[in-house]
């Protein structure tokens, strides 16, 4: 399923899982803010022309992601610019080289036969962090969230639209993140 697809078919999930209410996940104890891991939330953020989490900004600082020394192209999120030819390529190469010993990982990989979200050579997640969201995120019982919110549309996300959504969208991504 290509991204436009995925994200038109499933937006009323999406906002969903985007306003669930905190009494549904009272039993699980986290350190992070219930708020912030449904997006609601209004985290500290660091950093002058981005904003990030204390942790990854300070990770950030050693770290470039925008190769300013090359003309930008009309679409800049265009995965062909990062590979052979491309005027991201010598960028791509470096990140490839040396993002993940400032904790920065790939999110979305291009090996064959993953499913979801679409490669993305640009989109990187910092490692510390994501990792103990994700492994709170999966605590959530997305099916009872989305029934429990009556939201429109909700009696057309089956228990094996949940299950996929999970396992093809928020688990199958670079397995260094999980």
């Amino acid at each position: 399923m290509n991204r436009a697809s995925f994200i038109k078919s499933s937006l009323l999930g999406s906002l969903g899982f985007s306003i669930v209410p905190k009494f549904l996940l009272s039993d699980y104890k986290s350190k992070l803010p219930y708020d912030e891991l449904i997006g609601k939330g209004n985290p500290s953020l660091f950093g002058s022309n981005y904003k990030l989490r204390r942790e990854a900004h300070l990770a950030f600082s050693d770290l470039d992601v925008i190769d300013a020394g090359v003309p930008r192209p009309n679409s800049v999120l265009n995965p062909k610019h990062f590979e052979d030819g491309g005027c991201f390529r010598k960028l791509k190469l470096w990140m490839d080289q040396n993002s993940e010993s400032f904790g920065f990982y790939l999110v979305y990989t291009n090996k064959i036969g993953r499913k979801g979200f679409n490669y993305e050579p640009w989109h990187y997640s910092y490692r510390p962090l994501s990792q103990e969201y994700l492994k709170t995120y999966c605590q959530f019982d997305l099916k009872k969230i989305i029934l429990k919110e009556n939201l429109m549309g909700a009696e057309h996300f089956t228990e094996k639209f949940v299950e996929d959504y999970l396992k093809h969208n928020i688990l199958d991504i670079n397995p260094a993140l999980l």
